[in-house]
């Protein structure tokens, strides 16, 4: 058949993130971006704003032009520091990023199954929803004898509580959709 990796997706499952026959990593591929940056600092507050914009893209060995999984178009980061005195430092940083690429569900043959198998021909088409998590941290230092300082810190991570998704852990045969890991 013109497309053999169509008929090997479609009736093998597979679990994990390695490739099938045909998805390898012998063809040609190209990544290309720009990330833009900007830094302040003004008296006891600094910030950082980076935008990044890229496309990462390959040939299979088919010649099928295709999402690498890293392929996540674009990035935003927020990040702002006050420091007051030598001894109090506060901060936060805000991370926002287009969803990863995957490989969509077959859901009839997960379901058959009972088990996760990705949708032949179809790798790397869907997106994951985007990535946001807002992080803060407080720090104190401490002067420990002549020459010694010591910083005790707290760090809040994921303060808006957002369930991001972080990768396809299987299939979940009872509820007829995918399980995901979230970070």
């Amino acid at each position: 058949p013109r497309v053999p990796h169509r008929l090997f997706l479609d009736r093998e499952p597979f679990r994990d993130y390695t490739f099938p026959v045909g998805l390898t990593a012998i063809g040609t591929g190209r990544a290309r971006g720009v990330e833009l940056m900007l830094e302040r600092r003004a008296g006891p507050i600094s910030g950082v704003a980076v935008a990044t914009f890229s496309r990462d893209r390959y040939h299979d060995t088919w010649g099928i032009e295709r999402n690498r999984l890293y392929d996540i178009r674009r990035a935003f980061t927020l990040a702002a520091d006050y420091v007051r005195g030598e001894r109090w430092r506060l901060s936060g940083s805000l991370v926002t990023q287009g969803g990863m690429p995957y490989t969509p569900t077959n859901e009839a043959a997960s379901a058959a199954l009972g088990i996760w198998v990705r949708r032949g021909g179809l790798y790397n088409t869907a997106r994951y929803p985007a990535y946001v998590s807002l992080n803060l941290r407080a720090e104190r230092r401490f002067a420990v004898g002549g020459r010694t300082k010591v910083a005790l810190y707290a760090d809040v991570w994921n303060v808006l509580d957002r369930k991001n998704v972080g990768w396809i852990t299987g299939w979940n045969a009872g509820s007829r959709w995918i399980a995901s890991g979230l970070t």
